[in-house]
């Protein structure tokens, strides 16, 4: 790929310092919002943590059981355990990207 021409009108427009006098109407609209109210995000993500791993604690011991027991009978069958492993696999690849998708996401502030 080139770079932009040196004789573009546009890219002479998109790098010219534009400035519009709006007869101070920016200034008194940001002088008249309310000051910033303090953060409580810490308040509210903690006992929903908190809460996340008691769940996580108490379903997935159950869990890890239900999916050793069904990978056990689908290895019993010949051949059988590939469709659940692959199942399983794209499961748990999607709860990752959730996860790093919400993460990403997320208010760094």
């Amino acid at each position: 790929m080139t770079g932009p021409r040196p004789d573009d009108p546009v890219e002479d427009a998109l790098h010219r310092a534009a400035h519009l006098d709006d007869c101070g109407f920016t200034a008194r609209v940001l002088d008249a919002l309310p000051p910033p109210r303090p953060r409580r995000r810490a308040a509210v993500l903690v006992p929903f943590v908190a809460a996340a791993v008691a769940l996580a604690a108490v379903v997935l011991p159950r869990a890890v059981a239900v999916i050793g027991a069904a990978l056990a009978a689908a290895a019993a069958r010949p051949a059988g355990w590939a469709i659940p492993a692959l199942v399983l696999a794209a499961a748990a690849g999607a709860l990752v990207v959730a996860g790093v998708t919400a993460a990403g996401r997320a208010d760094p502030g």
